[in-house]
């Protein structure tokens, strides 16, 4: 009847009613904005007890009893990743404003794909900052008919691999421009190798859309793109995506095969070496009660195998062939000079020993391709530049050989002297030497300072470096001289960071570092805003300000922890004794006044006195000069 129908419509009101007098929640009040670097998420509550803030790295949580006594919660999974521990809430003219710092400085697409949320956000266009012109790469992935590649996920990866099919997967960020460039050597890889018309299947996943995929694969923009071979019953491969397209499409073929290729007669392991650059052949032993497959040496083979793909070809057997007794290998060079050394289950030392016994470790000119052959198996590099002396470069050669298969020499051209700077030496003084555990921009650096280059002293440097005496050297601009001039930015260097002479100075006063590159788009705003404050600050005694170019200094990644690859600017205060404190504010001089006055004792103290006085000073002579440039 009309009149059960209407009762029935009124109860179901009362039970909404009653829903959102427990939770309190006002979704519809919801707002966001963000830059850059922030996600700005505004609640329409006043709150008055039990305040809780509950934010995890893929989730918003928020709650608290509001002034009309209900509780008021907020709870959805954002779009992507933020830094918990760099963001908070705040009360802010009767609402609640979450500042969630992001784990990726980059725009997002969306604050959450959750459609409940979706459906009462709206945009805070108070504190929106638009996305700066020439965003992220258009998708070249989406164009794509299925025949050459998949839109996918995880399950689908899987499901491709049980059916014995090989998956190539590019799990990726779509906003990521430095990893865009890769994605056209995939493709072509796809389209030359018949796409997902045979035996191999190539996949990608927007790592946004499928969490699973970003946590299986670790998916993150820096430090290198990469794609990930799958087949079924064997360990993921993973593939760095390096040069250009034809290199990388190379290197994609390069792991059709498997890695380590079962052989059983004569036949086939001449035919296996006729067809490859460098092969290695293992031969692996069975036991009464095992298989070879099981060995110790054969693991080792296997991942040596898969550590330099592209650069060598493996086989095994687990019989006598070629006359290779099983616990041997032996490697050829295009199908010749055989060189024969006994196996083991080391398959980092194996790998170190094929790359010696194919390459020789002598002294090479330096190319990508061998510098990233040397960084697969972790030989430490010697950096030569012979300069013009002939006698020089031949004493090199004869160091080379010495060492080899220790160390791998690679001859540097003086155009490429610009990497003398990581080792702290001056770029344009010939010869120069040194030694680098990797190519990493992370990896420890040994200078050699000397002024006689002999092949003595060489020798001896080597052998100290080998055996773990030597000092680690840094890269460091040259120590600026004369004193500090108050008012003015403090010029840093790593020489000064990594001497006693920072203590001296942080022992006088606290100094508000700038960690920057030059190329940073913010980078001439920046440091306009830090000359002011610094100018600000001119007779506050007890604090001042500094700045370091990271492009031209080591820093301790310990006491400053930031992302070596972003060019985005960071700011820490330091103090005596005490572990540097990171600014996560705006990089405005509000903000840093603001940050100061909360940190450092001597700006609190003389705000009222000192620092307001010389802002009005300052901003009087800005209105001066604006006023007489006008004129003119």
């Amino acid at each position: 009847s009309i009149v059960a129908m209407q009762w029935r419509t009124r109860v179901a009101a009362l039970v909404l009613c009653a829903a959102v007098m427990v939770t309190g929640e006002k979704q519809e009040k919801l707002r966001w904005a963000q830059d850059k670097e922030r996600l700005y998420v505004t609640i329409a509550v006043e709150c008055a007890s039990d305040r809780s803030v509950g934010h995890t790295e893929d989730r918003f949580l928020f709650s608290c009893k509001g002034s009309d006594g209900n509780l008021h919660k907020t709870d959805f999974e954002l779009r992507e990743p933020i830094k918990p521990s760099a963001s908070h809430c705040k009360q802010q003219r009767g609402e609640e404003v979450c500042i969630l710092q992001k784990a990726h400085p980059h725009y997002f697409d969306k604050l959450t794909t959750d459609k409940e949320i979706l459906n009462i956000l709206k945009p805070d266009w108070s504190r929106w900052k638009d996305e700066d012109e020439g965003g992220a790469f258009e998708n070249d992935y989406e164009v794509l008919p299925k025949s050459i590649m998949l839109p996918g996920t995880v399950e689908l990866v899987d499901k491709t691999v049980k059916e014995g099919k090989v998956a190539f997967v590019h799990a990726y960020l779509p906003w990521c421009n430095m990893c865009a460039y890769t994605r056209q050597g995939f493709i072509r890889a796809a389209k030359e190798l018949g796409g997902n018309q045979t035996n191999n299947v190539f996949i990608y996943i927007d790592a946004r859309e499928d969490k699973a995929a970003a946590k299986r694969y670790n998916i993150t923009c820096v430090p290198e793109c990469f794609f990930v071979i799958s087949r079924n019953g064997e360990q993921d491969e993973v593939m760095a995506a390096k040069g250009s397209n034809d290199d990388i499409a190379n290197a994609i073929k390069a792991h059709l095969p498997p890695a380590l290729s079962k052989v059983s007669t004569d036949s086939e392991v001449n035919h296996f070496i006729e067809e490859n650059a460098v092969s290695v052949l293992v031969a692996v032993k069975g036991g009464l009660m095992s298989k070879a497959t099981d060995s110790s040496e054969y693991v080792a083979a296997k991942k040596a195998a898969q550590t330099l793909r592209g650069k060598a070809s493996f086989m095994y057997t687990d019989k006598k062939l070629l006359g290779l007794a099983p616990g041997n290998m032996r490697v050829w060079v295009n199908g010749s000079n055989p060189q024969t050394a006994a196996l083991g289950s080391d398959s980092t030392a194996l790998a170190k020993q094929v790359i010696g016994l194919s390459w020789g470790l002598e002294l090479f000119n330096y190319t990508w391709k061998k510098r990233e052959v040397f960084d697969s198996v972790g030989i430490p590099i010697a950096h030569v530049y012979p300069g013009t002396k002939s006698e020089d470069l031949e004493m090199f050669k004869e160091v080379a050989k010495e060492l080899s298969g220790k160390i791998a020499f690679l001859r540097f051209a003086e155009s490429e002297n610009y990497m003398l700077k990581d080792f702290g030496l001056v770029e344009d003084k010939f010869p120069a030497f040194g030694i680098a555990e990797s190519f990493d921009a992370k990896a420890k650096r040994y200078a050699f300072e000397g002024d006689s280059f002999t092949k003595e002293k060489i020798i001896e440097f080597c052998k100290r470096f080998l055996d773990g005496k030597l000092e680690p050297s840094y890269k460091s601009e040259v120590v600026p001289g004369g004193e500090h001039v108050r008012g003015t930015v403090r010029h840093v260097v790593w020489k000064t960071l990594a001497e006693s002479k920072w203590n001296d100075i942080t022992a006088k006063e606290d100094v508000l570092l700038l960690l920057y590159k030059p190329w940073s788009n913010d980078n001439q705003k920046v440091l306009t805003i830090f000359d002011k404050v610094a100018a600000a600050l001119e007779k506050v005694e007890g604090v001042s300000l500094g700045k370091l170019d990271t492009s031209k200094n080591h820093y301790d990644a310990e006491r400053f922890p930031i992302d070596e690859y972003s060019s985005e600017p960071a700011v820490f205060l330091c103090k005596a004794g005490s572990k540097p404190t990171q600014f996560a504010g705006a990089l405005t001089q509000k903000d840093l006044f603001k940050f100061l006055a909360k940190n450092s004792p001597a700006v609190k103290a003389g705000w009222e006195t000192l620092v307001k006085p010389k802002l009005q000073e300052i901003k009087a002579a800005e209105e001066e000069k604006k006023k007489k440039a006008e004129e003119a």
